[in-house]
């Protein structure tokens, strides 16, 4: 068993969001998965994005907006569970009052790290 915390994480600042790595190949050993924290700012979002070969997970834990897909928009609160599918174009806006924080998890793992 591994143990981490908020306070541990790699904090990754990306388009319209901080991205906290918690776990992944390089932070815990993880092979098969790669978990974090989004925060997104009020009337922020993610870009347009997609995971090549990969799955996502995201679970809404604060703040409400929508998530798009190229076909459809949908509402999004606390308690939401969204599935990405390998190679389906996506966002997330935050449309509410305050920060919006995500849980999200990868599988197989992407690599989440600071552009150079």
């Amino acid at each position: 068993m591994k143990i981490t915390s908020n306070k541990n994480a790699l904090i990754v600042e990306l388009p319209g969001r901080n991205f906290n790595v918690l776990i992944d190949e390089e932070i815990l050993g993880s092979q098969y998965m790669a978990f974090g924290t989004a925060d997104i700012p009020e009337g922020s979002g993610l870009p347009w994005n997609q995971h090549e070969g990969t799955e996502e997970i995201i679970y809404v834990l604060k703040g409400s907006g929508s998530a798009e897909s190229r076909t459809e928009r949908q509402a999004i609160q606390p308690g939401t569970v969204l599935y990405m599918e390998p190679h389906s174009e996506h966002r997330i806006l935050n449309e509410g009052k305050g920060e919006m924080k995500l849980l999200c998890s990868f599988s197989p793992p992407i690599k989440i790290r600071p552009t150079k």
